[in-house]
C-alpha cells in the first residue's frame, strides 16, 4: 500500500514541476450564486473540476514560446440537469476560449482573448 502511496503521489508530483505550471486546486471568485460552487483541479496538461451542476474534464496545451499563453482543449461533462445549466454553460464556453493564464499570490487568473477574465482562489 505504501509502494501505490509512492507511486501515485510522484506521478501526481511529475506533471508539476516546470516554469509553466499551474497545478494545483482552485475555487472560482464570483459575486453570481450560480457560479460560487465552481471548483477547477489542474494537474499537469489535465483539468477536472466541479461546475454548478455537473462535473468536467479535458486537457491544456501549453504555448512553447515560454509565455503564459495556453489553449484549453474541448472539455467534457457529467449531463446532470440543474436550475443553473445556463450559468454552467456560459462558464464552460468561457473556460474554452481562454488563452492566457497568470499566478497571482492568492491563485489563478485566467483570461480569454475577448479580455473576459476568471480568478481564482487556492482552494
Amino acid at each position: 500500500m505504501r509502494q501505490l502511496f509512492i507511486i501515485v503521489f510522484a506521478f501526481v508530483l511529475g506533471g508539476c514541476n516546470s516554469a509553466k505550471d499551474i497545478c494545483g486546486m482552485y475555487h472560482l471568485i464570483s459575486d453570481d450564486p450560480a457560479l460560487q460552487r465552481i471548483t477547477l483541479e489542474i494537474y499537469g496538461t489535465r483539468f477536472s473540476g466541479q461546475g454548478p451542476c455537473n462535473r468536467y474534464f479535458g486537457s491544456i496545451t501549453h504555448s512553447d514560446t515560454g509565455s503564459n499563453s495556453i489553449q484549453v482543449e474541448p472539455l467534457a461533462s457529467t449531463k446532470i440537469a440543474c436550475p443553473h445549466l445556463s450559468a454552467e454553460h456560459r462558464y464552460f464556453q468561457d473556460l474554452q476560449r481562454v488563452s492566457m493564464f497568470k499566478v497571482v499570490p492568492d491563485g489563478l487568473v485566467l483570461k480569454a482573448s475577448d479580455q473576459k477574465k476568471k480568478v481564482f482562489t487556492y482552494h
